[in-house]
C-alpha cells in the first residue's frame, strides 16, 4: 500500500529545493559558464581552452545523479522500481513544461511545471483533449515566444520599465501647467 503522502510531500519538496539550489550553484559557477560556452559555440569554447568532452561528461553525470535520486525516492514511495511507470504522455508533459516555461532559462522549467500542472488540473474534465491543447500551446509558444513564459514576462517587464520613466517624466512638476 502507498504510505501517507504528507511526510513524503515535504521530503520531496525538500529534495526539489535542494536540487534547484544545487543546479543554481552549478549554473552560476565557472562550470556554468563553460556549459553556456559549449552550448552557444562548441568550437569557439574548445579554442578558448574549455575541455568540451570533459564538461559534457560532467553535465551528463550530474543529470544522472539528479535522475537517480528522484527515481530512488519515487521507487521507495511507490514500492516498485521499474522503467514502465514513465509512459510517453508523462515524458511528453515534461518536455511541454520545459518549452512552455522557457528554454535556456533557469526558472523556465520550474515556471512551466507549475503552469502546466495548474492547467492540467483545470482541464482534467476534458480528458485526453488536454494533450491536444498542450500540443497547440507548445506550437504557439515555440513559434511566437521562443523564450516561453519566462521570456514573455521578461519582455513585458522591459516594456513596463521603459514606459514608467516616460510616464514619470511626463508627470514631473516642471512639466505641469497651471
Amino acid at each position: 500500500s502507498t504510505p501517507r503522502p504528507t511526510p513524503y510531500y515535504f521530503l520531496f519538496l525538500g529534495l526539489a529545493l535542494a536540487a534547484i539550489l544545487a543546479a543554481r550553484q552549478i549554473v552560476d559557477s565557472r562550470v556554468g559558464s563553460y556549459m553556456r560556452a559549449i552550448r552557444d559555440d562548441e568550437e569557439a569554447a574548445a579554442v578558448m581552452g574549455v575541455d568540451t568532452f570533459k564538461w559534457k561528461r560532467f553535465v551528463f553525470a550530474v543529470s544522472a545523479v539528479f535522475a537517480a535520486v528522484a527515481g530512488g525516492f519515487q521507487g521507495h514511495y511507490v514500492g516498485l522500481l521499474s522503467p514502465t511507470p514513465m509512459k510517453f504522455n508523462e515524458m511528453a508533459i515534461i518536455v511541454v513544461m520545459v518549452i512552455v516555461g522557457g528554454l535556456r532559462t533557469f526558472p523556465g522549467p520550474i515556471v512551466g511545471a507549475v503552469f502546466i500542472e495548474v492547467l492540467s488540473e483545470a482541464l482534467r474534465a476534458w480528458g485526453e483533449v488536454r494533450m491536444v491543447l498542450f500540443a497547440l500551446l507548445v506550437i504557439l509558444i515555440a513559434r511566437g515566444y521562443p523564450g516561453g513564459l519566462v521570456g514573455i514576462s521578461g519582455a513585458l517587464g522591459r516594456r513596463l520599465a521603459a514606459r514608467i520613466p516616460a510616464l514619470a517624466a511626463a508627470l514631473a512638476p516642471s512639466q505641469l501647467r497651471d
